[in-house]
């Protein structure tokens, strides 16, 4: 080993606090980098087989496509697999079963080696080995109480004319259960084989999955296919699949890689700015070391490999520490939280170490170039000075007189303690900067981590609803052709009174469109030109969403418990018809802004805008398409409903503000109906259903409940299922960013503390030589406590400002895919300008109390540390 090689080692070895922390820094960074690197791939890499488990891992899709088509895309050289299927629809029932219940069932010809493809794995029994046998869904054996291996007959047909036809019966046995995520009472999914292609070409309603040779051009090549086929097909993207191989314009995926890039920098600064201060702030001591290698006839050359050698020890000890940290502390998050990131998903998420060896080496050159730069500086400055200078370090404080002068206001405000201790920062400027810097590093870094955690808690807490536990949704069946039916509340009442229902509110649906923005108050176009970006809302509110107001009826029991609380009388309301007009709050990102969206007098008619019935576009049957208008102006006619009172108090039904701009009406059962018929005698269309909120204690037994007499016009949701789901995330993401708003306090700590704990051992003989002259251990004490002040100040005038512009970055790359608004964390402000000052003040006292035992002669006499 070289000699230059040998001084380092015993250099770093005698000055092991810094060679730790130096260690410790890089450590950190590249564990923390490699961490965040490897918990994005593994979650893309789980959400890709979750699409695969769904959808399939076929790229487009062609429906009704013909036989002679299916060859032409087998012999596409931008085609590198094709599967065919083909679909015929039956029904299947029980004798109690009446017409309007029967379940649609879609019987899908598959191959056994095609079943992935469409996402339909075979999770129990086996595939069937003739056309006799089918596989059904866990839906299917639920909804029918079946099992593997009992007889089916399902009537084969279609709906001509909206009413079904049986053309024949076929016997099938179950063989096995597939998965179908997309099964509901009124469509299920089956699987039948098929031996050969030219079986299934033979067959009528074709699909065809194809995935291609490369993702690279894919609407070019799309549209090469399609131009080759006879016939113009409408093709199918796999879209949720293709966003996940960041291929597609998904906005999702662009604040996912933003936000990711964010987290990424703010890690890169801190560890970045923690490793090169553990260099630059001790340039002093090692610009000493370096000028005694001169002394004794090391070159230049062997300067820089010396310095040089450290950077890559450090390397060699930091870089297989920090990597294992980062991939092991992933895999064993992942195993700890396993339950909670399941629970926390809709399809059962799989989360997986997955480490991409690209980024990794980008991380691990990341780390070497740093070292080397940080390296470098110390050896560059002590290169070009002689041996002596650098040995009594008289190049490091070079004392101007302009460049140590303090300003008046300064002097009178702090007096002598102060005017030094402003001297003391600025005739070492580079220790100066160096350690300001560092401050504002870990400022900006925390401020940007909390502000990063809120967003998300706030984007993943939005979606979370609690006016309810279940809700049930009935469709109204009454034909197009046939008169109105209106819903009957006593056919409702034994829904309301199901079992495991604490509580039911019955509210039937309706809504109206409002023509123009001259209801609208001053206040609220102004918040609709900031939340909805629409500059002329006078011309453009029909792009707005108050041009559209939801009517809610209820019945009497509810009517009149909210009748009372808005103050309104329930007779008069009901002999009116009226309604009440709600300006919903708005959830802004603090607190509920409360805005007067429409101006309407009590007592007045609102004008309220309807459709009518008929498609625009049939007049134009059989022309060409160059001969049909792009867009056709819809026809409409006025009915106006009467203003009972206008209000901001919400319902408890519904939620208690939005994150949009609301408004919406409350009227009785009666009224909503007496609408409906109005309307329709006016030939209007009618865009009516009724919903139930069910309140529970045991939302799951009512859920399935509720299923058990579910029909074809019915849904059911579990609306606490899914806010069960909604909580575990928001747990789960909150256990990730609180780890990683912890590392970078702990990296934000170590870089003040070795920044600060440096600096002072650093400052030794300056401090003993103040003592000298007569200053004082109060004065000595209060001149340390103006620094940090100083410090502190100077921190938050360029820390708050740079904050401020990645909180504002930070807001607009949500906006792309939520309803996020900005953030600005004004309590974690006010809370790390505290910290700061605290930790300044702790960390100076701490180590003026360590060098206090210290004899001042022999402190000014020290040649070396």
């Amino acid at each position: 080993m070289k000699v230059e090689y040998r001084v380092t080692l015993e250099s770093m070895r005698r000055n092991r606090s810094r060679t730790r922390i130096t260690i410790f820094g890089v450590v950190l960074c590249i564990a923390m980098l490699s961490a965040i690197a490897t918990m994005m791939t593994s979650y893309r890499s789980a959400m890709i087989e979750g699409v695969i488990a769904r959808n399939g891992f076929y790229h487009y899709s062609f429906n009704e496509i013909s036989s002679s088509d299916v060859q032409r895309l087998q012999a596409n050289q931008d085609v590198a697999q094709v599967v065919i299927t083909y679909a015929d629809k039956a029904r299947y029932g029980t004798k109690d079963d009446n017409a309007e219940m029967q379940t649609t069932i879609q019987i899908n010809g598959v191959k056994e080696k095609d079943l992935a493809l469409k996402g339909n794995a075979l999770i129990q029994g086996s595939y069937p080995s003739n056309a006799h046998e089918i596989l059904v869904s866990e839906q299917f054996l639920k909804k029918y109480e079946k099992a593997i291996g009992d007889p089916i007959t399902l009537r084969i047909g279609d709906y001509p004319k909206q009413q079904w036809q049986t053309k024949q019966q076929q016997d099938y046995r179950i063989s096995g259960v597939i998965k179908s995520w997309w099964d509901d009472v009124g469509y299920m999914n089956t699987i039948v084989a098929y031996d050969t292609q030219q079986e299934a070409l033979h067959k009528n309603n074709l699909s065809a999955y194809l995935c291609l040779d490369s993702l690279r051009h894919k609407e070019d090549k799309i549209a090469r296919i399609q131009s080759q086929l006879h016939t113009e097909y409408g093709s199918n993207t796999n879209y949720d699949l293709l966003q996940f191989y960041e291929i597609t314009d998904s906005e999702f995926m662009k604040t996912m890689l933003i936000a990711g890039s964010i987290m990424a920098t703010l890690i890169l600064l801190g560890g970045g700015s923690l490793i090169y201060n553990a260099f630059a702030i001790s340039l002093s001591e090692r610009t000493r070391y370096l000028g005694m290698l001169s002394s004794v006839g090391a070159t230049r050359k062997q300067k820089k490999r010396s310095v040089r050698f450290e950077a890559f020890v450090i390397g060699c000890i930091a870089l297989p520490i920090g990597l294992c940290l980062g991939i092991g502390g992933d895999a064993i998050a992942f195993h700890l939280f396993d339950g909670l990131i399941r629970s926390s998903s809709s399809s059962d998420l799989d989360l997986k170490v997955v480490v991409n060896w690209q980024i990794l080496l980008i991380i691990v050159m990341f780390t070497i170039v740093l070292l080397l730069f940080s390296s470098w500086l110390p050896a560059r400055r002590a290169s070009h000075i002689s041996a002596v200078t650098a040995i009594r370090q008289n190049s490091d404080v070079r004392i101007r007189k302009k460049d140590v002068k303090v300003s008046r206001i300064t002097q009178r405000l702090f007096g002598f303690e102060g005017t030094l201790a402003m001297k003391n920062m600025k005739r070492n400027p580079f220790r100066y900067r160096a350690t300001l810097l560092s401050f504002i590093i870990c400022m900006v870094l925390f401020l940007s981590a909390i502000t990063l955690m809120g967003l998300v808690q706030s984007t993943i807490l939005m979606h979370m609803q609690t006016n309810a536990d279940v809700r049930l949704s009935i469709q109204n069946n009454t034909d197009d052709e046939s008169p109105y039916q209106p819903y009957e509340e006593a056919a409702l009442a034994s829904y309301k009174n199901m079992r495991y229902a604490d509580h039911a509110t019955i509210v039937l649906h309706s809504g109206l469109n409002v023509k123009d923005g001259s209801y609208l108050s001053k206040e609220a176009k102004k918040v609709l030109q900031k939340y909805e970006k629409i500059a002329d809302i006078d011309t453009n509110f029909k792009e707005s969403n108050l041009s559209h107001l939801e009517i809610y009826g209820l019945q009497d029991e509810e009517l009149k418990a909210y009748c009372k609380q808005v103050g309104v009388d329930m007779k008069k309301l009901k002999a009116h018809q009226g309604m009440i007009l709600v300006n919903a709050p708005l959830k802004d990102a603090y607190a509920l802004k409360h805005v007067n969206w429409f101006q309407v007098k009590k007592g007045s008619l609102f004008p309220g805008s309807f459709q009518k019935k008929g498609d625009p576009y049939e007049a134009y049957e059989g022309k060409d398409a160059d001969e049909i208008p792009e867009s056709l102006p819809v026809q409409t006619f006025e009915h106006p409903v009467y203003i009972e009172k206008v209000t901001q108090q919400t319902p408890t039904f519904l939620e208690a503000a939005n994150a949009y701009p609301t408004s919406y009406l409350i009227t009785s059962f009666d009224t909503v109906n007496a609408l409906h018929v109005a309307l329709d005698k006016k030939d209007g269309v009618i865009l009516d259903f009724c919903e139930i909120f069910y309140q529970s204690t045991h939302p799951n037994e009512l859920q399935d409940e509720l299923i058990k007499q579910q029909t074809m016009n019915m849904s059911v949701k579990n609306i606490a299922k899914e806010n069960e789901k909604t909580k575990s995330l928001n747990l789960l993401v909150s256990l990730f960013l609180y780890g990683f708003v912890g590392l970078l306090i702990l990296i934000s700590i170590t870089n003040i503390m070795n920044t600060i704990a440096t600096s002072m051992q650093l400052r030794k003989r300056e401090f003993a030589m103040l003592k000298s002259i007569g200053v004082t251990k109060k004065q000595f004490h209060r001149m340390i406590g103006y620094e940090s002040i100083f410090y502190g100040i100077k921190t938050c005038l360029y820390g708050l400002p740079i904050a401020f512009i990645i909180m504002v970055v930070l807001s607009k790359t949500f906006s792309l895919s939520f309803e996020n608004k900005l953030y600005i964390p004004w309590l974690g402000v006010a809370i790390t300008i505290l910290a700061l000052f605290l930790l300044l003040t702790m960390i100076m006292l701490f180590s003026i109390h360590r060098g206090e035992k210290d004899n001042i002669i022999e402190t000014i006499r020290q040649e070396s540390i």
